[in-house]
């Protein structure tokens, strides 16, 4: 996890994560994916992996699920 932009306490508007093979993906998010923003910065500072679900709709990558 390299970065998480908050919407609120609760919800994640943006994150970008790094892959194993060191690529960064951005996504957007619609609603609840499962980790609140706190979540997501525990695993960037622990560096803890995550397993994102997503779509990708117009070349933009929408995470509908993060789970650890």
């Amino acid at each position: 996890m390299i970065s998480v932009v908050a919407k609120s306490i609760s919800d994640v508007q943006t994150f970008k994560v790094q892959s194993t093979t060191g690529e960064i993906y951005s996504f957007q998010v619609n609603g609840f994916i499962g980790f609140t923003p706190s979540h997501i910065k525990e695993h960037q500072v622990t560096g803890s992996p995550v397993t994102v679900t997503y779509i990708s709709s117009n070349n933009v990558l929408i995470a509908t699920k993060i789970t650890d």
